[in-house]
């Protein structure tokens, strides 16, 4: 398994020049980049939105409801590259 590496952020979202293994950024909470979309949309004159329900296996908050889409940016991407990855 190729483990996924995420640029290291400072606290005004710039990229510090390091990065880190995506286990290691949970577990000590430095800042790293992430991409959540909401889905919203309008029937019957009514605004909703699109929520999914996250797989059991997961991590992080297994079987919560989240955003409509998310994750991480992999090192050297920005959201014009991670959001249509993810989408």
């Amino acid at each position: 398994m190729v483990t996924e590496h995420f640029d290291v952020l400072d606290c005004a979202g710039r990229k510090t020049g390091r990065t880190i293994p995506r286990d290691d950024a949970h577990r000590t909470g430095v800042w790293h980049g992430a991409f959540h979309g909401l889905i919203v949309y309008e029937r019957n004159n009514r605004k909703h939105a699109l929520f999914q329900k996250r797989s059991a296996n997961k991590k992080i908050a297994p079987g919560k409801f989240d955003v409509s889409v998310g994750g991480h940016y992999a090192s050297g991407e920005d959201a014009k590259t991670a959001g249509p990855r993810e989408i």
